[in-house]
């Protein structure tokens, strides 16, 4: 079965950000990297350096998954993007913050957090150091 099939994947680009909503009632290694991977793409194809990601997915993740995913989030494209996640499922913060420290500890910029303002003030946050930065 296609993966793309088993999840919907929506965006929205804002001033500062690219917004990306995954959402379905499957949950996988596959599904996860396939999603992931299309993120990717997306920020590249739209110049977008900064990410906030809105996932509502209903199946909760073993530690292995969150591990699995969280370890090849470069691989797929994510190197170099500053990812804000929110997870609607509050549940699985545990596994995601777990994620987090995986995939920080492989050089990604990202943090988890379980409310969207909040992550969308560090994305601006991110988005005042960066401009800056460049002046």
């Amino acid at each position: 079965m296609d993966n793309a099939k088993l999840y919907r994947l929506e965006f929205e680009l804002r001033d500062h950000y690219l917004v990306a909503r995954v959402s379905g009632d499957a949950d996988s290694v596959a599904i996860s990297l396939a999603y992931w991977a299309e993120i990717g793409v997306e920020c590249r194809a739209r110049g977008a350096g900064r990410v906030l990601v809105i996932e509502e997915l209903k199946q909760k993740p073993t530690a292995f998954e969150v591990f699995e995913v969280a370890s090849r989030l470069r691989e797929v494209g994510m190197g170099g993007i500053a990812i804000a996640f929110v997870d609607t499922e509050l549940d699985q913060l545990p596994e995601n913050l777990f994620g987090e420290t995986v995939a920080t500890n492989r050089g990604i910029l990202g943090k988890v957090f379980n409310r969207v303002p909040d992550a969308e003030a560090w994305l601006e946050s991110r988005a005042q150091l960066q401009d800056s930065s460049a002046a």
